[in-house]
């Protein structure tokens, strides 16, 4: 009886030593995490553990959201470098030295975080917002966080783009496949060359862009507009340019990724039909790959055939252009003056995606009348704009071919190009003749109108005579109204013709004799 009792006393002492372990949310040098167990931020949203994805038989690291029914991976630790055929499990635990390892079953270390530094007084903790993080309990001193090394997710608070200072790139990189966690074909980050935007490649061809931050939004994410619950915001400084978000209200459940066909989707968590909504996804339409029209092309998915060429521009191989092969693009129908901007102009291009911004100058402390005259200086200038919509400053400046230009039918904004006189002239030439023709169009449709207006008018009048005339043939007592004769009974005529006589005749005709009578009797 005592045996029973002590061992059940042990059972239970193990069980809650086993519980406190896999319901904590932290890992320290003395408690490491083993394969079957985890650990729960604060307030149960995220959870951190070892996972085998699919038939795979490769162990992982891992965060998923703890409370969800399908579990969705947020982070990876060791994609590149599972733990294979390990019948033993694994152990993530803080070695000697302070840094964090996952160790194989014959304790070889198989990953390691890049960037760790040692650390006292070690701890390692989920947080509430999905963040892995290895600080100094004492100090609270930050060593390492995996918000630092995404995977194929961005989540609310993660800065995604560039430490100018240590040369630290945050950026996505798609899963191999749905069940593997590997490093895919795709890869979503920054390029910090001219005026910044993230670009998505598909191993190194350029597929997708979104053009530069314009102090609203990016230019090619026109609908970030809609987002009315997200706050978005951009960083650009000499130690940092990083893109970020949150939300006005906590409990949305939300996430930015980049899925394995190649796809940067927006997703939104709908509780009540337990899925995941997707509210935005690029690319979304043809326009959106990458140079679809060629050098100078404009893409409007509003036309049939998608591609024309900037104002000014006509195609530079015409036949392979009407045959929709467009990828040698447009060239200018007239050379730049290029003498200290000599007669060239500009003309308005407005609401699109701006032109690829990696060969751009920007200064943000410029005016746009100050960026067009320095862009009229330099031959190599093709056209300007602002920096910043939301105030209409700042100068962003292009030089040499314009790619990957579109339209939107709303949220685009305007980029000024540069072309020779005679283009501009061409320009003036064909909005005078559009007006002389608008002109020509409305006189014309107000003659026809009058015209119209006036036939009906006299249709309706011969109309009403017509019928007064035939209701007078139908009723011969009313066959004098209307008509503006006096009518005179016998002993007045006979009078007024001193009986009929011969000296008052002056004619007759079919109706009969025609006498002359004095005025004075009428």
């Amino acid at each position: 009886m005592k045996g029973s009792t002590q061992e059940s006393a042990f059972a239970f002492l193990f069980f809650t030593l086993f519980t406190l372990s896999i319901a904590g949310d932290s890992i320290t040098p003395t408690q490491p995490l083993r394969d079957g167990q985890t650990i729960v931020s604060p307030n149960g949203t995220f959870e951190l553990g070892f996972f085998r994805p699919g038939a795979l038989n490769k162990l992982y690291i891992g965060i998923w959201y703890h409370n969800l029914p399908n579990r969705t991976y947020v982070w990876v630790a060791n994609r590149d470098d599972p733990l294979v055929n390990d019948t033993g499990g694994g152990v993530l635990r803080i070695d000697r030295d302070g840094r964090l390892a996952l160790l194989n079953r014959v304790g070889g270390v198989v990953w390691s975080p890049k960037g760790a530094t040692n650390v006292t007084n070690p701890i390692a903790r989920i947080q509430e917002d999905g963040n892995f993080v290895l600080t100094n309990s004492a100090t609270g001193a930050l060593a390492w966080q995996s918000f630092d090394y995404p995977t194929d997710t961005i989540l609310p608070g993660m800065k995604y783009g560039w430490d100018l200072k240590t040369g630290l790139d945050r950026n996505m990189t798609s899963w191999r496949g749905p069940d593997d966690p590997s490093s895919g074909d795709y890869s979503f980050y920054m390029d910090v060359h001219g005026s910044p935007q993230f670009k998505l490649f598909e191993n190194s061809t350029l597929k997708y862009r979104t053009g530069p931050w314009n102090g609203l939004r990016f230019s090619g994410i026109p609908e970030m507009k809609t987002y009315d619950q997200f706050i978005f915001q951009f960083v650009q400084n000499p130690t940092e340019v990083y893109y970020t978000y949150t939300l006005k209200q906590s409990n949305i459940i939300t996430r930015l990724i980049l899925n394995q066909a190649g796809v940067t989707q927006r997703l939104v968590w709908l509780d009540a039909q337990q899925i995941w909504n997707i509210i935005w996804f690029a690319p979304m339409d043809p326009c959106d790959n990458y140079g679809k029209c060629g050098p100078n092309g404009l893409c409007d998915t509003n036309e049939i055939s998608l591609c024309d060429c900037l104002r000014g521009f006509e195609p530079k191989t015409p036949q392979a252009w009407y045959l929709r092969d467009v990828s040698d693009g447009c060239v200018r129908k007239t050379a730049l003056a290029c003498r200290g901007g000599g007669s060239d102009g500009f003309v308005v291009v407005s609401g699109v995606k701006v032109p690829d911004t990696s060969r751009s100058m920007v200064d943000r402390t410029m005016s746009l009348d100050e960026c067009r005259g320095k862009c009229l200086k330099n031959c190599s200038c093709t056209a300007y704009g602002a920096a910043d919509i939301g105030s209409g400053s700042g100068c962003v400046m292009w030089y040499g071919d314009l790619m990957d230009t579109r339209t939107y039918g709303d949220g685009g904004q305007d980029i000024y190009l540069r072309l020779a006189s005679s283009d501009l002239d061409d320009e003036h030439h064909k909005k005078k003749l559009i007006g002389v023709v608008v002109a020509v169009v409305v006189v014309s449709s107000m003659l026809l109108l009058g015209s119209s207006f006036w036939f009906v008018l006299k249709r309706k009048k011969a109309s009403k005579v017509s019928r007064r005339g035939t209701q007078n043939e139908n009723n011969p007592e009313n066959s004098t109204m209307g008509m503006d004769l006096p009518l005179f009974d016998l002993s007045t005529i006979v009078m007024a013709t001193d009986n009929f006589s011969n000296a008052n005749k002056i004619g007759e005709g079919g109706f009969g004799l025609v006498y002359k009578v004095p005025f004075f009797i009428l």
